[in-house]
């Protein structure tokens, strides 16, 4: 997981997030058939917190359609993109 493009003031947080869960293990699949898909998934997304002494926190999360080029650039060959609901499992 890396954190990036972190800001805050007194009554907000924002932080935006990439996760790969690591390379897919060489083993089966639980119907012994081999695996045939990408080597890895990764995501990102954006944490937006709103804080208030007035009432209940607040936490919300925005998707994106991809992750910046830098980080990308880290990935395995054969690693894709995923929609960050394929992480919510």
């Amino acid at each position: 997981m890396v954190l990036y493009d972190i800001s805050s003031t007194d009554s907000a947080a924002k932080l935006s997030v990439f996760i790969a869960p690591g390379p897919r293990p060489d083993v089966p699949t639980d119907d012994g058939k081999h695996y045939n898909g990408p080597s890895q998934v990764f995501t990102c997304y954006r944490v937006e917190a709103t804080l208030s002494s007035v009432v209940a926190p607040s936490v919300g999360r925005v998707t994106f359609d991809d992750c910046p080029a830098a980080l990308v650039e880290l990935m395995p060959e054969g690693a894709v993109f995923a929609s960050g609901e394929v992480f919510d499992g």
